[in-house]
């Protein structure tokens, strides 16, 4: 009668404790799932945890006041949050022109979304033109405009021409004029060095024309040339110098 006892006793405490262990487990179960969905993206800094929505392929068309698309904007991911802007991951800007064609893209790792409309990238920006267009940079930073239709940065930026590179402190883009902001320099493709400040690129002819009315340093392997101003054809390396021109030649 004991053995029989201590048998059902022994039976009755492990179907109790199986029952606990499940009780613990579906309990448990929630809260891990749970835990799971707020876990933090590994694209997100500690800050940026908080979000209150979250889209994957976000996508967006901005029009100008006459309806016509001006702006594609697209990202892996969107972000909102509840006192800061939008966070777009691995952005791309696609920026349309009057005939509806692509004019240039923007792309980064992340950038922030403005309620005005702007969009600040940041981490290796790159802005390539579409074909036909010269316009290919990068800069560690830029804001596009999509009201405004213009684009800005002030870190230094690296403009590749046809036949040159441009290195600048800032720069400024609306519609087909650019300026190069602050100390600027141009090298050629020949081994000459131009130094200035503030040039604008003109591509309404179809092809860059740099223009500056500032100081000109020109240096090649055979002349050393200084003066006031200065127009300078890309696709045919072609410059004139302009405003009391002082050179030496070898």
């Amino acid at each position: 009668m004991n053995f029989q006892l201590r048998h059902n006793l022994l039976i009755t405490v492990f179907i109790i404790v199986i029952i606990a262990t499940m009780w613990i487990l579906m309990k448990g179960l929630p809260y891990s799932f749970e835990q799971l969905s707020v876990q933090k993206p590994d694209v997100l800094t500690d800050n940026e945890a908080a979000y209150v929505e979250k889209i994957d392929q976000f996508a967006l068309q901005e029009f100008d006041e006459n309806q016509r698309l001006s702006h594609f904007v697209k990202s892996d991911y969107y972000f909102n949050f509840k006192n800061t802007p939008a966070l777009l991951i691995e952005p791309k800007v696609s920026v349309y022109n009057e005939q509806g064609e692509i004019e240039y893209t923007l792309s980064s790792k992340r950038a922030n979304y403005f309620d005005s409309g702007e969009i600040k990238f940041q981490g290796k920006v790159k802005v390539k033109g579409a074909d036909g267009s010269n316009i290919n940079m990068n800069t560690p930073e830029l804001i596009v405009g999509t009201k405004s239709d213009e684009i800005a940065g002030n870190k230094q930026v690296t403009y590749l021409g046809e036949n040159t590179k441009i290195v600048a402190q800032g720069m400024h883009v609306q519609k087909e004029l650019m300026q190069m902001s602050g100390k600027v320099k141009v090298f050629q493709d020949s081994g000459s060095i131009i130094n200035t400040r503030d040039l604008f690129i003109d591509q309404s002819s179809g092809f860059d024309v740099y223009r500056t009315d500032e100081k000109i340093h020109y240096q090649s392997q055979l002349a050393d040339i200084k003066a006031t101003g200065m127009k300078y054809e890309d696709a045919n390396q072609k410059i004139r110098l302009t405003g009391g021109v002082v050179g030496f030649y070898e």
